[in-house]
């Protein structure tokens, strides 16, 4: 019988959670499919009730349908649909539903882990369901995340200051997570992964209570990749071995004024929390002006788009 404590992988998007997916699912006992966005696409509880009510069953199904995730990850919703009306309508069966008709060759007994890292917003919900649940945070140098968000095309915004202020939003949510969940909290930095795998890999083993397993180290040999042929140009590098020369890019990748904003937003407060020191470079007047003048440009581009909407 499959195991019904899963564990959850958080954190900021390009701060190492595909690498740390693979990492784990190559253990025998763990399976981890691709990121199934649940809880913030598919809850019922997100618009209906948790359970549904026989009477939204037609309605819920309809918003999943229509939902371009639901696309991406192939599911079947006839299938779906009939795991709900047997008696599936609340939320941790159909979880449960799409874990399994991701990964639907796991083995009896594995250990099921779930890896979206904005689920980071809904911790409080996700424990309501699983409260013995385990949740691993993986952070990594903000400077090196700004660099690397910006460059993709699915990020909203290539401003330093509005990418910084972003990270810094999800740092603040986990610090307090960290607080609420105790024990059943554990961090880990993308640099340590890198650096020095092994170590770092038999601490979570020890944490989500499983035995460690060599083949977390011989990752890249795996034949599954864990994420959606869609998303792979920006998570191929997950599937290679481990590579140390992607720590620290960010010294050749912002400018002077580009770290000391990321400094700036970030914080030295909450660098230092999480085991990384400021560049070094004053935040100057100069500094404040021009983030200001981005802010309002920002801003008045927003108001500018909305009115063009309402007027189109």
């Amino acid at each position: 019988m499959t195991r019904t404590d899963p564990f959850f992988i958080i954190g900021t998007g390009r701060s190492g959670t595909t690498l740390l997916q693979r990492m784990l699912a190559a253990h025998p006992g763990i399976v981890i499919p691709p990121e199934t966005h649940f809880f913030s696409r598919f809850d019922p509880a997100l618009r209906f009730t948790d359970p549904l009510r026989p009477r939204d069953v037609g309605a819920y199904l309809q918003r999943v349908r229509a939902d371009p995730w639901w696309g991406e990850l192939g599911l079947d919703i006839d299938a779906y649909r009939a795991h709900i009306e047997a008696d599936g309508r609340d939320a941790i069966g159909m979880l449960w539903w799409m874990l399994r008709a991701l990964e639907p060759d796991a083995a009896e007994g594995v250990r099921f882990g779930e890896k979206t890292p904005h689920h980071e917003k809904r911790v409080a919900r996700i424990r309501s369901l699983f409260p013995d649940a385990r949740f691993i945070h993986i952070v990594r140098d903000p400077r090196d995340v700004v660099v690397s968000l910006r460059r993709e095309e699915w990020w909203p915004w290539k401003s330093v200051q509005r990418t910084a202020r972003a990270v810094r939003k999800t740092l603040h949510r986990q610090e307090y997570t960290e607080r609420a969940l105790g024990e059943r909290y554990a961090r880990v930095r993308y640099e340590d992964l890198v650096l020095d795998p092994e170590p770092t890999l038999r601490r979570l083993c020890e944490f989500l209570g499983e035995a460690f397993d060599e083949r977390m180290l011989r990752y890249h040999e795996s034949e599954r990749a864990g994420f959606l042929e869609s998303e792979r140009e920006w998570k191929e590098l997950s599937t290679k071995p481990l590579d140390a020369s992607r720590i620290g890019r960010w010294a050749s990748r912002l400018s002077a004024r580009g770290a000391s904003s990321v400094d700036h937003w970030i914080g030295d407060e909450l660098l230092e929390h999480y085991g990384y020191q400021p560049s070094g470079r004053g935040y100057s007047v100069l500094d404040a002006a021009r983030d200001v003048c981005e802010r309002v440009w920002w801003f008045l581009s927003r108001q500018g788009r909305s009115i063009k909407k309402r007027l189109g």
